[in-house]
């Protein structure tokens, strides 16, 4: 397991999760509800694309990144407000329209609703081949997060796995790191935010 998976899986070890709806988006290769803490959850529903490698099919099937004129298409409308928590991990790279697909989480959540999302800010390009998209800065999750209707509650930091690597290869390189920020050696983030 690479430190980066590492990272996530014992942030959700920590988490007590107790609610009445969860949605678990992007959860059909690895379900979240045997990787956190405790999970005590009347209902528990995964959305999903159908892929090949799926060790749960999921319940409704829908990709973040359609329109939202396509809800209606695999009855995704009726979850409108539904869900009391979100799951959205190792999600966000394949969303080549992300502020879309954090609208439709806000769409099936419930106001006040939790949301658990991670962002990849350095990864290579990974399989499946041509799906994924995107990395994301610190700056550009908390934007993306609060324009869509969320407040971060917290961002952890997902860091390297030797410290100072990635400033020798900055300054190997000639790159220029924003002076006023020290926390070069993120590799992604693990954000807690709120439904306003």
């Amino acid at each position: 397991m690479s430190y980066f998976r590492t990272q996530l899986e014992q942030w959700l070890a920590t988490l007590d999760i107790k609610a009445d709806k969860v949605l678990d988006c992007g959860g059909g290769a690895l379900p979240v509800k045997n990787r956190v803490k405790s999970f005590c959850v009347k209902e528990y529903k995964i959305l999903d694309n159908e892929l090949e490698d799926m060790k749960q099919k999921p319940d409704l099937k829908f990709d973040l990144n359609d329109s939202f004129t396509n809800l209606d298409k695999n009855g995704i409308h009726h979850f409108r407000n539904a869900f009391d928590l979100i799951f959205c991990l190792e999600v966000a790279e394949y969303l080549y329209r992300p502020f879309q697909a954090l609208e439709h989480i806000n769409y099936l959540m419930k106001k006040d609703g939790v949301l658990y999302i991670s962002f990849p800010f350095i990864y290579p390009l990974h399989n499946p081949e041509g799906k994924d998209m995107l990395r994301y800065t610190r700056w550009g999750v908390e934007k993306l997060l609060t324009e869509a209707g969320f407040k971060i509650d917290y961002i952890k930091s997902r860091v390297e796995n030797e410290p100072e690597m990635l400033g020798a290869f900055y300054a190997k390189e000639g790159m220029h790191p924003c002076k006023r920020y020290s926390k070069h050696n993120e590799i992604g983030y693990l954000v807690r935010a709120i439904k306003k």
